[in-house]
């Protein structure tokens, strides 16, 4: 475990922090933490914007520029390719700087980006080539952006809640699924698909301004924790990133989360890459019906965030990700079963995101938490950058490979070539020290 391994070849002799808000109020009950509140609302909106976007955005690329399979799939593998661009630089950056102040550049940053999407719709220029850049460019602050806010969240409220506080945004994850395809739906029946992505854009001007109400200020560490008198050198911040990489390899319980993230998240992205074409092309829906589905599974991830953090002090967080895999593998599978009827499809479909939904909800606070509790609040940026970045490694061929096996072999036969995967990334989770994990980490 990381906090045992401890982390002084790399630290300086005299390096300082200011106290963490945690350290301060240690008694301090989350839901009056008004610096936590004002976290948990900004993500709220812009996950609600999101969830919009999530339905907008390719929709915007199939209805209006009438996209092949393989050019939907390069639009996916570039947003997916950032954290494999810039995702070691990342670690280093977010343990250096203000992690509050990169959170709201990043958030200004996509609105403004995402903004010219509907901007180029009305004036007529929409073309391919925007939306890779855009993808690209939102994928690059998307990753410096959740870096920042993992490593930051500790920040805020104290170790024992932790995992409460990871469980409340996803369940604001599961109520963003809940209602964005409804919005999503209302927007694009009144202003077409560009005007989800104007949602989305707007949600992160409102997420920007909820994180400048927060009062806790981490200045950062503002100097290499390698080497003081080398902090610009190249090979200084080399040696810096590779802290992140070392630091994970020591810690077999996260490398092994790691390592079964990556396999996971590697075959979810070929079902992702090409599901909207399929839920359009081969099961026939519209936008109503695609908002109508996701808003069905949002009802069911929502309720199983209420309970997922007892859920967490039952069986600790590492059962908890096993559990969440298990049932996201099991939503993969509905999804690539779906067929007959636009009911029966729909309901394959509705089962298939409720797993889901289920699943990443539980997954994702015990993946979150785990990585909090075991790493220090001077390197954590930068154990969680190199985690990110073995996970999203292999993602962007994902994409490719989707659009190659639907062009080829039909869109069906890449959301089964992805579910069968996802079985492969529960089996490598499947470890006794994941599975005896208590809710301490």
């Amino acid at each position: 475990m990381i906090k045992q391994i401890g982390y002084a070849p790399w630290m300086s002799s005299d390096m300082t922090r200011e106290p963490k808000a945690a350290d301060q109020k240690p008694t301090a009950r989350l839901l009056r933490n008004r610096d936590f509140i004002s976290l948990w609302a900004g993500q709220s909106v812009s996950l609600i914007g999101s969830s919009v976007s999530f339905i907008g955005l390719p929709l915007v690329a199939v209805l209006i520029l009438h996209v092949s399979p393989f050019q939907l799939g390069l639009i996916s593998a570039v947003e997916v390719l950032p954290p494999v661009v810039v995702g070691p630089f990342v670690g280093p950056l977010v343990d250096r700087h203000s992690r509050h102040r990169l959170m709201i550049i990043a958030d200004v940053g996509r609105a403004a980006l995402l903004a010219t999407i509907p901007i180029a719709v009305i004036i007529g220029m929409l073309a391919l080539w925007l939306m890779v850049v855009v993808a690209f460019l939102v994928g690059i602050l998307t990753a410096l952006f959740n870096v920042a806010f993992q490593a930051f969240l500790p920040n805020l409220v104290t170790t024992e809640q932790l995992g409460e506080g990871n469980a409340r945004l996803s369940a604001s994850q599961s109520a963003s699924e809940l209602t964005g395809p409804g919005i999503a739906a209302g927007l694009i029946a009144l202003g077409g698909s560009s005007a989800a992505v104007a949602a989305d854009a707007l949600s992160y001007v409102v997420s920007a301004y909820c994180l400048l109400r927060i009062k806790v200020r981490d200045t950062g560490y503002g100097r290499s924790v390698v080497d003081e008198k080398r902090s610009w050198q190249l090979s200084a911040f080399w040696r810096e990133i590779q802290v992140g990489f070392s630091l994970l390899r020591r810690d077999a319980v996260l490398m092994t989360v790691t390592r079964s993230n990556a396999i996971f998240n590697f075959c979810a992205q070929i079902q992702s890459a090409i599901y909207f074409l399929f839920l359009t092309k081969d099961l026939h829906f519209g936008p109503s019906m695609i908002s109508l589905v996701f808003t069905a599974a949002g009802v069911i991830g929502l309720f199983s965030a209420f309970g997922c953090n007892r859920l967490a002090a039952r069986i600790g967080f590492g059962r908890l990700l096993i559990i969440g895999q298990l049932i996201m593998a099991l939503g993969g599978a509905l999804l690539a079963l779906a067929q007959g009827s636009t009911l029966e499809a729909a309901t394959f479909i509705t089962g298939g995101e409720g797993c889901i939904g289920i699943g990443l909800t539980l997954f994702g606070v015990g993946y979150t938490t785990l990585f909090q509790l075991r790493t220090e609040d001077e390197v954590r940026g930068r154990v969680i950058g190199a985690a990110r970045f073995i996970t999203a490694a292999s993602v962007p061929f994902a994409a490719i490979i989707a659009g190659v096996i639907g062009s080829s072999f039909g869109l069906r036969a890449a959301l089964i070539v992805g579910a069968t995967g996802m079985a492969l990334g529960l089996a490598a989770v499947l470890s006794p020290r994941v599975w005896k994990l208590d809710c301490h980490g």
